[in-house]
């Protein structure tokens, strides 16, 4: 293993580990609580990592050359947590202020060779006090949109200016606005009512902003947070579901939903395989292309937080690595509270307002362009590929798991209820590679019928592990 450590003026550490052809690049602020790592984002070869509490904030743009990462400019603007939120978009960076005047606000940087220039300064037209704007952002080429706690705003670039567009009700009692842009269509979250919590998506023909749908979890609660985190990539979004309880209270999930010919449907719901109470699986998402990247910043077994990168292999999403805070830098209490990806690279923050030292993002480069097709480092990757349905779900009175493991190896499947307990295991015996099913009756380890309800099946195959959902119904 190589590593390199770097000190600069300003006194960050970098440390560049080399594992095969992957490079996980540490950037690690030696000051404490200057909130370093609290946001982050890249696109292509740039990433911003923001320090909300550094001096009022700052934002540091990062540039890669080659494989390594390079301090490029540090931008600062009025304070108020400058840094809170930041989004990256080819030239464009937004980096929300939210405690900035009496409401909050948002800047826009855009670059010209290695100069970065601010071009902009937005406010919402009401200026409401207190709501924080600018507590959420996300850029594309042509729009910025901010969100703050009971909406969201988009702004349109004309030339050099940025005017305010449309304003997309959010949550009214305050609860939090997930915002994401890209091209025409900005995802808004954070909507609930007396029922359910919802995702809203409009899209513009350059005239007019039209509601085109509204997403509902297939299985969603109140409670859930559904939509308090978005991602857009063309034609697929991921939301976060963080006090999902599945694998228990405040364990998390995501869900994928994927554009159609004339509606958005739900592709799959992501559970985590080291899922588990308060794991806040889906507090950061993310997703470029066919991967995706969730956080979870408080994963037990993990204290110190998880970030889970998924891959869609054109029938499911499949975990292919879980990335943890790398040592020696165990201190960065909740790593994955910030996460993207984007192409060949991923980025994980961590919330430096909990930890004394060690204030670190993390990023992986991969070689390959068309995004992780290179293995991950040894500690971290999944080292077998799982793929797992089962049919029909909802079922009665039985369901056929169908699996594929890739090399001959231990197999394990258990069903779990909704709070953890194990309901039986079906499998637990060395199996060759290749194609298998299994039949699960709808029965516990003593034969009983179970009640009607949901499920999850884990299904462990060596090291790797996949974990999903399914519905009895009588």
């Amino acid at each position: 293993m190589k590593k390199r450590l770097l000190v600069w003026v300003w006194i960050p550490l970098v440390t560049n580990i080399c594992v095969g052809q992957v490079t996980k690049q540490i950037l690690k602020r030696s000051e404490i609580f200057t909130g370093f790592g609290i946001s982050v984002a890249v696109y292509g070869d740039y990433a911003i990592v923001g320090a909300s509490n550094e001096d009022g904030g700052a934002a540091y743009i990062f540039h890669r050359e080659d494989m390594e990462w390079v301090e490029e400019a540090k931008l600062t603007a009025e304070g108020g947590w400058f840094g809170n939120a930041v989004s990256i978009f080819e030239d464009y960076v937004l980096v929300g202020a939210p405690y900035v005047g009496v409401g909050g606000a948002a800047y826009i940087f855009v670059r010209e060779e290695t100069t970065w220039t601010q071009q902009a300064k937005l406010v919402p037209s009401d200026s409401l006090v207190d709501r924080h704007f600018g507590r959420l952002v996300s850029i594309s080429d042509k729009y910025a949109v901010v969100g703050r706690y009971i909406d969201a705003f988009v702004f349109k670039r004309q030339g050099t200016m940025w005017l305010e567009d449309f304003r997309f009700r959010g949550d009214p009692s305050g609860g939090g606005t997930g915002v994401s842009t890209w091209g025409d269509v900005v995802v808004v979250g954070g909507r609930e009512d007396s029922i359910n919590e919802y995702v809203d998506i409009y899209r513009t023909d350059g005239l007019a902003w039209v509601q085109e749908a509204t997403l509902v979890a297939s299985d969603g609660s109140l409670g859930d947070n559904f939509g308090k985190a978005v991602s857009i990539f063309k034609d697929q979004i991921i939301i976060g579901a963080y006090a999902d309880d599945d694998m228990g209270e405040f364990s998390g999930s995501a869900y994928v939903y994927e554009k159609t010919t004339d509606s958005w449907v739900e592709q799959a719901k992501i559970l985590p395989s080291n899922g588990a109470p308060s794991g806040y699986f889906g507090t950061a998402v993310s997703i470029a292309g066919n991967h995706a990247i969730v956080g979870a910043p408080s994963a037990p077994g993990h204290a110190k937080g998880t970030a889970v990168i998924l891959k869609y292999d054109g029938v499911d999403w499949t975990e292919v690595a879980i990335l943890g805070t790398p040592e020696p830098y165990g201190s960065a209490l909740e790593f994955g509270v910030s996460v993207s990806i984007s192409r060949d690279v991923a980025i994980v923050g961590s919330n430096p307002s909990l930890t004394l030292y060690d204030e670190v993002a993390v990023i992986y480069s991969f070689p390959s362009g068309d995004g992780m097709h290179a293995p991950l480092p040894k500690e971290n990757v999944l080292p077998l590929s799982l793929h797992s349905h089962n049919y029909p779900n909802p079922f009665n009175p039985a369901t056929t798991i169908h699996y594929r493991v890739d090399e001959d190896t231990p197999v394990t499947l258990e069903i779990f209820n909704t709070v953890g307990q194990k309901v039986v295991t079906i499998i637990n015996e060395f199996q060759t590679a290749g194609e298998k099913s299994a039949i699960w009756s709808g029965r516990d380890e003593t034969g009983l019928l179970v009640p009607s309800g949901v499920y999850i099946y884990k299904l462990t195959a060596g090291s790797s592990t996949m974990v999903k959902k399914m519905m009895l119904l009588k």
